[in-house]
This record gives structure tokens, sequence and C-alpha cells, in this order.
């Protein structure tokens, strides 16, 4: 496989994957708002694995040479702050990441993904 084939294999993965990651930023919020913790933490696992596929995926095809508008660092300070935020069970600050900060940087990881997609 040519590294113009992954590259565009993992687009079109993030293209599909991202949307999904972004509606767990809200339900997150929700279940936290709700105080269905078990619920909620349920999916803070899942969106950790996300993130965790998601960022190695974009850290892939920049090393390949792609240029893609994708700041991975943010929701790296975010989860300490999550962390942060678990470690004094602070439920409103978490989901309160969640929606406002997880949420729409994920908004502009699909923004990016498809603006490159689109110029490509």
């Amino acid at each position: 496989m040519s590294n113009q084939q992954l590259i565009q294999e993992t687009l079109d993965s993030l293209q599909e994957f991202l949307p999904k990651i972004a509606d767990t930023c809200l339900l997150v919020a929700d279940q936290l708002r709700k105080d269905n913790e078990s619920e909620a933490f349920h999916h803070i696992k899942e969106f950790i694995e996300a993130i965790d596929w998601s960022t190695q995926a974009v850290v892939g095809i920049k090393n390949l040479g792609y240029s893609l508008n994708v700041d991975t660092q943010e929701i790296n300070e975010h989860l300490r702050e999550v962390e942060d935020g678990l470690s004094v069970n602070d439920q409103v600050l978490i989901a309160d990441l969640f929606e406002y900060e997880f949420h729409p940087k994920i908004q502009d990881w699909i923004n990016s993904v498809n603006n490159s997609r689109a110029n490509a």
C-alpha cells in the first residue's frame, strides 16, 4: 500500500469516526448532568480510546508528510483537566470540559479533515 493510499484510508476513517466522538462528548456531559455516573464513565472510557486512536492516526499521516491542521496537544491538556476533575469528583467541571472544550475541538478536527479532503 502506498503512503497516499494509507493517508486516504486514514482520512476516510477519521471522517467517519470523528462525528461519533463529537456525539460522545455531548453524551458524557448529558449523563453527568443527569447524575448517571456509571453510564458517563463508560462513555468517557470509549472517548479516551477513540481519542487515542484519532491522535495516533493524525500524527501518523502528518509523519507521512500530509499537512493537516489538527492540534492534538490541546486535547491532551483537557484530558489532564478531566483527570483533575475525576480526582476530586467534580462532575460539573468534567461535563463542562466535554461540552465546551472537547466537543468544539473535535468539531474543528472534523472541519479540518473535511477541508483537507476538499482541497486534495
